[in-house]
């Protein structure tokens, strides 16, 4: 019983985690323009993410790695 709580709970946090990307997603489809009206000012703006994209993906890597981990664990 315990473990399907632990799943269902670990289900929606990763729902809930989701939907907060997505919705910031579109939110900076929106805001952006908004507050910065020149294109190329824009495009210097979108280039300061270069190094956080890159965070990203290095977290998104470990996350699989610890996946992979956890999976072998179990078996």
């Amino acid at each position: 019983m315990k473990d399907s709580n632990s799943l269902k709970t670990h289900s929606v946090k990763a729902v809930l985690l989701i939907l907060m990307v997505v919705l910031l997603w579109i939110a900076s489809w929106v805001l952006i323009p908004l507050c910065i009206e020149k294109p190329a000012d824009r495009g210097y703006f979108g280039e300061q993410f270069g190094a956080v994209n890159a965070l990203f993906s290095g977290f998104a890597f470990a996350g699989i790695i610890y996946t992979i981990y956890i999976q072998r664990k179990e078996f």
